[in-house]
């Protein structure tokens, strides 16, 4: 990837000006960011929301890992390696991607530049500044969090499918008891082990087509708000999903 000559100039020009903070990103700039208040309130899943932790900047596009952070007065520049999830049939490789964080107006706007020369101005849905960008969105009007998981309650789709049309295979419900799919129904977690931001749980689930009762246990990752990714007893693979909003929902 070929970063910006006037980045890498302003980066080095800083790392030689002062040295660096550390590997976490300011309180300052953590928290949930979108483009405008109305975008913070919208329901369903926003493709323009990012959420910013001490190290992480995760998008709906995909989630970028902190390595290196040097701060500049309101100016943060931020080396991250990224993964792409959205778009893509299976999640790619790691690549090394270069932010810039500036907070020239005040504590609840912020310009963000990534990916070479994408440019955006965002404003904090979140009040509290230090807080997790895997904490539930206080703004939400639609998304109860009940339960054993921090997630919202109701009806989610693979990454990258339709809300109005999601294939059998592709959709989960979250009713606060149980985390369930087309192939089960009447599931009820009976065990939850928190690991950071992942939950393995132990859910008993009665079969749809035969109505057999079984227990499973699953990994369910909270990446954002509104997107978790799930590990389901027997695979190997994450499959992440998104919140639909009820107007989206089939």
């Amino acid at each position: 990837m070929n970063v910006p000559s006037v980045f890498l100039s302003s980066a080095a020009a800083l790392c030689l000006a002062a040295p660096a903070v550390g590997q976490s990103l300011p309180p300052g700039v953590r928290g949930h960011w979108d483009v405008s208040s109305e975008a913070c309130k919208a329901p369903g899943t926003s493709m323009t929301q990012v959420d910013i932790a001490a190290d992480r900047i995760d998008t709906y596009g995909g989630d970028a890992i902190v390595r290196e952070v040097d701060r500049s007065g309101p100016v943060t520049f931020v080396a991250a390696d990224f993964l792409q999830r959205e778009g893509i049939a299976e999640p790619g490789t790691l690549e090394r991607t270069y932010f810039r964080l500036t907070q020239r107006d005040g504590p609840d706007r912020l310009n963000l530049i990534w990916k070479d020369v994408q440019t955006v101005d965002l404003v904090r849905c979140a009040p509290d500044p230090g807080g997790s960008a895997n904490a539930p969105h206080p703004e939400d009007p639609l998304g109860e969090y009940a339960g054993a998981l921090p997630i919202p309650t109701g009806f989610w789709v693979a990454a990258g499918d339709d809300c109005e049309d999601p294939a059998n295979a592709s959709w989960r419900v979250y009713d606060g008891i149980g985390l369930f799919g087309a192939q089960s129904r009447s599931c009820r977690i009976v065990d939850v082990a928190p690991d950071g931001t992942r939950y393995v749980i132990e859910q008993t689930c009665t079969a749809t087509y035969d109505g057999s009762e079984r227990t499973f246990r699953d990994t369910v990752e909270v990446q954002a708000p509104r997107r978790f990714g799930l590990i389901e007893d027997g695979d190997s693979t994450m499959q992440d999903f998104n919140w639909c909003s009820p107007r989206l929902r089939p």
